[in-house]
């Protein structure tokens, strides 16, 4: 009863052992989004992507229809078990997770991967990554989960832009209607910033234009125009301020053709799968723990330690007052004494209460036990019984023919 010591003149030291680096998942699996029915379903473009960092080492691991065929027995119904152990494969085949961490499942069922080294050097990070190509995020309960992330509409031209000629009298107008503002913009050769050529006004001058436009009009909504830098910079396009897949933006008006738009072409948002950042943990290094006895420590009040009493030199005023300490850290040695002492006596009532339990329970068992074998004797005694009865009718059938044909041959004699 280590916690109920009450006084121990020495100190303890007890040696802690080091520890491995463990990280686990916030939700048990049964309670994720991919197990809700039970099961998860990899017979589609489901998939689990997981980045690892080990220590020094970092890696993707990916489940998906192609490469959990081999782990599940119907792909539309995989089970925790198989998941784990298709999680287990894929750690084995690669080079830089292979005998250094494992998957598991804590008493929660929550995902748990442990490093197979301790100390402070075992590290291991895990957190969801962005599916393949083609592929759905699963969520199967490592750091946040899998979200959702929402984008606002981008109408793409059906056409390149080509340099518009503002010059005189000329303008361009095109209306933007994000589906909570309409803003039309009708550009001339007051709109073109110094020094542009207004007779060639570029896409880089026309969107600045435009932007501009848009923000004199009061376009609340958020919409902007821009290029689009990673195919060409000869394209325009918009954004519309609202995200979401109810979200739309419609360009439309006299001039959108030249632009490089459809006219009174409408474009929704999309949602896009994005991830949040994993849990990383590291592992402990062997160290100790200093325990001494309760009455052994320096009582904060009264300054006296139940080891430090000492009477024969107490003389005075001074010894008065600390005659008086002493007396109260003795008061409260018995105390702490008598509420152990209640401790241990609930203790003892808990233990006698479960030993009579377990004796009626035993004793119950007896009797169960007793009457099945009883019933077990009398069913085998009662087919005992027939049996010998169907030996008994044999014999007398046998006697009686045997009887019947001593009786034909006494007739021919």
């Amino acid at each position: 009863m280590q916690a109920l010591r009450l006084y121990d003149s020495g100190a303890t030291t007890t040696t802690v052992p080091a520890t491995p680096a463990q990280v686990t998942g916030r939700t048990a699996l049964a309670g994720t989004p991919a197990f809700q029915s039970g099961a998860a379903d990899f017979s589609g473009t489901n998939e689990v992507a997981l980045d690892f960092t080990v220590q020094s080492w970092s890696t993707t691991i990916r489940l998906n229809q192609s490469n959990m065929a081999s782990a599940a027995k119907d792909l539309s119904k995989v089970t925790r078990d198989e998941l784990l152990s298709a999680l287990n494969n894929r750690i084995s085949a690669s080079f830089a997770l292979a005998g250094i961490i494992e998957a598991g499942l804590d008493d929660a069922g929550r995902l748990q991967f442990t490093t197979l080294d301790v100390g402070a050097a075992a590290t291991v990070s895990v957190g969801n990554s962005f599916p393949s190509a083609g592929h759905t995020a699963m969520d199967i309960g490592i750091a946040g989960g899998v979200v959702t992330q929402l984008w606002r509409p981008v109408a793409l031209p059906s056409s390149p832009y080509t340099a518009l000629d503002l010059s005189g009298s000329n303008t361009r107008t095109i209306t933007i209607d994000d589906g909570q503002t309409s803003t039309t913009v009708t550009l001339g050769a007051s709109s073109a910033p110094p020094p542009a050529d207004i007779t060639a006004v570029t896409n880089l001058e026309v969107v600045a234009m435009l932007n501009t436009a848009l923000q004199a009009q009061g376009s609340t909504a958020g919409s902007y125009a821009s290029t689009i830098a990673a195919t060409s910079t000869d394209y325009v396009n918009f954004y519309g301020g609202p995200v979401g897949p109810t979200a739309t933006l419609t360009i439309s008006g006299p001039d959108a053709v030249a632009f490089g738009f459809v006219s009174g072409y409408t474009i929704n948002g999309t949602s896009s799968t994005t991830v949040t950042p994993g849990y990383t943990a590291s592992g402990s290094n062997p160290g100790s723990i200093t325990t001494r006895g309760l009455l052994d420590t320096v009582d904060g009040s009264t300054g006296m330690a139940v080891g430090q009493i000492a009477i024969a030199g107490l003389v005075g005023t001074a010894g008065d007052a600390t005659l008086r300490a002493i007396i109260t850290q003795v008061d409260k040695a018995i105390a702490a004494a008598v509420e152990a002492g209640t401790t241990l006596g609930a203790i003892k009532t808990r233990i006698d209460g479960q030993m009579g339990f377990i004796d009626t329970l035993m004793k119950a068992n007896g009797r169960t036990v007793g009457t099945l074998v009883d019933a077990d004797i009398e069913e085998e005694s009662t087919k005992l019984k027939a049996l010998q009865t169907q030996q008994q009718l044999a014999i007398q059938a046998l006697s009686i023919a045997n009887s019947g044909s001593q009786t034909v041959l006494a007739l021919f004699r």
